[in-house]
């Protein structure tokens, strides 16, 4: 029986210094979560971010990946990145919110599953919005270097807006159409006339395809 008792205290004190420490991680992400969210409300995405990322860290290393308390905290990681992202773009500082378009979809569509047919709305519509934005970012970069006379770099970005459109809005979209036009643009001015002139012909049978039938 003593020794029994004397067998049994480690595994009791392994339990409850577990119990304790995941009490302890559990008030600690609530916490930087609450500070997240306060940090949200007053508009002050720099702050938000940082506590965010600390309540996902903490939450993914104590309940995994797919609990729904880690993809809660994932959630508010992007919506804040995409925020951020749309302040840059909104002051055409392309190039940071390319940054943070590109940290939200890839996290989005990691920790929400691309293909997941389980994922809410609210996650779909995030993975939507951040794919969205930087296609877009990746343009409007394009089109600054266009208009300053520099094509082999502006190809480069429309090219990166045609993929990452093809991918989030489908090749039919008006915006891939858009993004494959500027990028038909460019390619023309630095001399690959094939390769425009194959863009052009693929956005004219797409746009015949989507006129009504006469």
């Amino acid at each position: 029986m003593l020794n029994l008792i004397k067998n049994s205290i480690p595994r009791l004190l392994q339990s409850i210094c577990g119990a304790f420490l995941l009490t302890f991680f559990a008030f600690g992400q609530v916490d930087y979560l609450t500070k997240g969210k306060e940090a949200y409300k007053n508009k002050d995405y720099g702050t938000a971010l940082v506590e965010f990322q600390q309540a996902w860290a903490i939450s993914k290393n104590q309940l995994g990946e797919n609990d729904p308390k880690t993809k809660e905290n994932a959630a508010w990681v992007v919506a804040t990145l995409n925020i951020k992202g749309e302040a840059s773009y909104k002051a055409k500082d392309y190039t940071n919110a390319i940054v943070d378009f590109q940290n939200a979809w890839d996290l989005s569509k990691k920790q929400f599953g691309e293909m997941n047919s389980q994922k809410t709305t609210y996650q779909t519509s995030l993975i939507t919005r951040a794919g969205t934005w930087l296609a877009s970012s990746y343009r409007a970069k394009g089109q600054e270097l266009y208009n300053k006379g520099n094509y082999q770099e502006a190809s480069i970005d429309f090219q990166k807006a045609l993929e990452i459109a093809k991918i989030q809005l489908g090749d039919e979209d008006p915006k891939t159409l858009l993004n494959a036009a500027w990028l038909a643009s460019a390619y023309h001015e630095i001399g690959q006339y094939r390769d425009a002139l194959n863009l052009n012909q693929s956005i004219l049978e797409t746009r015949s395809r989507q006129l009504p039938d006469s």
